[in-house]
Protein backbone atom coordinates (compact mmCIF):
# COMPACT_ATOMS: atom_id res chain seq x y z
CA UNK A 1 0.00 0.00 0.00
CA UNK A 2 2.72 2.29 1.26
CA UNK A 3 6.02 3.10 -0.71
CA UNK A 4 8.66 5.30 0.29
CA UNK A 5 7.39 8.48 -1.80
CA UNK A 6 3.96 8.17 -0.19
CA UNK A 7 3.21 11.31 2.04
CA UNK A 8 2.39 9.64 4.93
CA UNK A 9 6.08 8.09 4.74
CA UNK A 10 8.26 11.25 4.29
CA UNK A 11 6.06 12.40 7.29
CA UNK A 12 7.00 9.54 9.89
CA UNK A 13 10.83 10.11 8.33
CA UNK A 14 11.14 12.97 9.12
CA UNK A 15 9.51 12.42 12.16
CA UNK A 16 11.33 9.71 13.16
CA UNK A 17 14.88 11.66 12.38
CA UNK A 18 14.16 14.64 14.75
CA UNK A 19 12.95 11.94 17.88
CA UNK A 20 14.77 8.94 17.07
CA UNK A 21 13.42 7.90 20.83
CA UNK A 22 10.11 7.87 19.71
CA UNK A 23 10.58 5.28 16.20
CA UNK A 24 8.35 2.70 18.06
CA UNK A 25 5.78 5.31 17.41
CA UNK A 26 5.44 4.88 13.78
CA UNK A 27 2.14 3.17 13.53
CA UNK A 28 1.61 -0.29 12.64
CA UNK A 29 -0.92 0.46 9.30
CA UNK A 30 -0.66 -1.69 6.46
CA UNK A 31 3.17 -1.68 5.75
CA UNK A 32 3.65 1.73 6.84
CA UNK A 33 6.57 0.85 10.03
CA UNK A 34 8.32 -1.50 7.28
CA UNK A 35 8.49 0.88 4.77
CA UNK A 36 9.34 3.79 7.01
CA UNK A 37 12.16 1.55 8.59
CA UNK A 38 13.28 0.90 5.86
CA UNK A 39 13.73 4.26 4.36
CA UNK A 40 15.35 4.95 7.51
CA UNK A 41 18.03 2.31 6.64
CA UNK A 42 18.32 3.07 3.50
CA UNK A 43 19.48 6.76 4.03
CA UNK A 44 21.54 5.73 7.24
CA UNK A 45 23.61 3.55 4.96
CA UNK A 46 24.09 5.83 2.06
CA UNK A 47 25.52 8.55 4.40
CA UNK A 48 27.95 6.34 5.49
CA UNK A 49 29.18 5.05 2.19
CA UNK A 50 29.56 8.66 1.52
Amino acid sequence: MFNENSGLVCIWCNFVKVNPEKKERVPNLSNLRQVVYSKLEQETDSKTQA
